[in-house]
């Protein structure tokens, strides 16, 4: 028989929305031995001061972000567009400015994400700034909602946006339904979770 593991990519928008949400997170199936580069993403969100760790043969996540982080994306650049709300939630929080490094890949994706995410940040008022291969974050100001923010058809970002939404009511995501690419039963999954999701 052929096992499979749990897709580590989709576990990462699972894990980050319940340290945002006040919630607790279990994903049985993926372990510190795991050749999928985005486990990682435990110990990205530990470096922003969450609960979040390699279990034996799974992966848990909880406490809110509390301080910034400069971390190196080179081996897991897909996790930036969750890392970087996570980053803000921290921003916001009073933890300072974090760095994202390693990201030079992200501009050939299915958008401009490295661009694109600098832009959704700047929507809500925070402090971002993109360079070739860097994003930086700040806490900035407040921006009056609601906001509609555009994550340019692209599914990962499209993600960001929905974490950004468990940090601040009043946001709307065009293209919500691009996350069909990856995971088309997302938006539900999410309510069941125990978001409030509206639609358009």
């Amino acid at each position: 028989a052929l096992a499979l593991e749990p897709d580590a990519s989709s576990a990462a928008v699972v894990l980050a929305a319940a340290c945002l949400s006040g919630g607790e997170v279990r994903v049985p199936g993926l372990g510190r031995e795991s050749l999928q580069g985005d486990v990682r993403v435990v110990e990205h969100l530990a470096a922003f001061g969450c609960d979040a760790r390699h279990e034996t043969d799974a992966l848990s996540a909880r406490g809110f972000p509390t301080r910034a982080a400069e971390l190196d994306l080179t081996g897991e650049p897909d996790l930036a567009p969750i890392l970087a709300v996570v980053a803000a939630a921290a921003a916001r929080a009073g933890g300072g400015t974090s760095r994202l490094s390693g990201l030079g890949t992200l501009p050939g994706k299915e958008s401009d994400r490295l661009g694109g995410l600098a832009a959704l940040l700047a929507a809500l008022g925070y402090e971002a700034v993109a360079g070739a291969d860097v994003l930086t974050i700040g806490p900035g100001t407040r921006k009056e909602l609601p906001v509609v923010l555009d994550p340019r058809a692209d599914h990962r970002m499209v993600f960001a946006c929905a974490l950004l939404g468990l940090l601040q009511p009043g946001i709307r995501c065009r293209s919500a339904g691009a996350v069909a690419k990856s995971w088309s039963s997302f938006w539900g999954d999410l309510e069941r979770l125990g978001a409030r999701v509206q639609g358009a």
